[in-house]
């Protein structure tokens, strides 16, 4: 398998900022943007909406870049990033990720770790890819 994603990430980490990414869903949603809009540390609205209930230890599933994880690494929370692209894992330990998973949230064993909080920001709800399989990754999660 290709990793698109994580290549892009890598690549705009190594200096490559003028490339750009197209992302095409099956909905027919498109949007084009520079890899950079996951590189920063700052909360979209509607997630500083949610920061508030964040608590104890927390999972953030397909940390892609690592924002997520730096901003609350940053506030003192004890998070963990998820993601199945080794570029993206790597891409975070560069960038100061101090705790990372490697692997895809369906096949990895997450049964000795105990997490009061789940992230799923940035539409990572769609990892599940269908409603059935939604549900399933939720029980897991």
């Amino acid at each position: 398998m290709i990793d698109v994603f994580g290549t892009a990430l890598s690549a705009f980490l190594h200096g490559d900022t003028d490339t750009l990414m197209t992302v095409r869903r099956d909905d027919g949603f498109v949007d084009t943007h520079s890899p950079g809009i996951w590189f920063s540390e700052d909360l979209w609205g509607s997630e500083r909406s949610l920061v508030d209930y964040a608590q104890g230890t927390l999972l953030d599933v397909g940390c892609g870049a690592g924002r997520h994880v730096l901003h609350f690494q940053n506030a003192g929370f004890d998070i963990t990033g998820l993601d199945e692209s080794l570029l993206a894992v790597e891409v975070c330990r560069k960038r100061g990720c101090s705790k990372l998973l490697t692997g895809d949230v369906f096949g990895i064993s997450l049964e000795n770790s105990r997490f009061d909080t789940i992230l799923l920001f940035g539409n990572n709800i769609g990892i599940g890819g269908t409603p059935a399989r939604t549900l399933t990754m939720l029980k897991l999660l």
